[in-house]
């Protein structure tokens, strides 16, 4: 199978991009507002991975061994100072990408998924090449760009 990439989108959305080649941004950390978004659209932990050493741990900083590394690049203890964590349940650390702009496809063609997530289209993209590179987000939340030149060819439209 190729390389297809679907999108979701309400009609009139779907339209402006096939017509202007225009397709809407959103920022990583907009994503997380599931308020404003809903659960299908919206994830409060968009971006973010949770690391866990369960069960009972010790870190020492006298033996740097005992801390693992996903905790130790977050640990600063200061020269001649040693600090002992005792962990009964384990130990963790949550890690948050930084703001950037996201475009949010599927790999895969799932009708009641896109009609859970309140749209009625989806856009089939074979071959979709963005010509903005991706920077850290800021000031707006959302932004349109475009057009970005695609071939009209290269999108199909499905309607339920």
């Amino acid at each position: 199978m190729g390389s297809s990439i679907y999108k979701y989108m309400a009609s009139e959305h779907a339209a402006r991009m096939l017509a202007e080649g225009t397709i809407r941004l959103g920022t990583l950390h907009t994503y997380r507002n599931e308020e404003e978004l809903g659960p299908e659209v919206g994830d409060k932990d968009e971006g973010t991975v949770d690391l866990k050493k369960s069960g009972f741990t010790v870190v020492d900083t006298a033996g740097p061994r005992s801390i693992p590394a996903f905790f130790r690049d977050g640990l600063s203890v200061d020269p001649g100072s040693r600090l002992q964590i005792i962990a009964r349940d384990g130990i963790g650390r949550r890690f948050e990408d930084p703001d950037c702009w996201i475009y949010c496809t599927s790999k895969h063609f799932d009708r009641d998924q896109m009609i859970s997530m309140g749209y009625d289209t989806c856009i089939v993209s074979r071959s979709l090449t963005l010509s903005r590179s991706s920077s850290p987000c800021r000031g707006r939340s959302r932004q349109r760009f475009g057009p970005f030149g695609a071939q009209q060819s290269a999108y199909t439209a499905i309607v339920p």
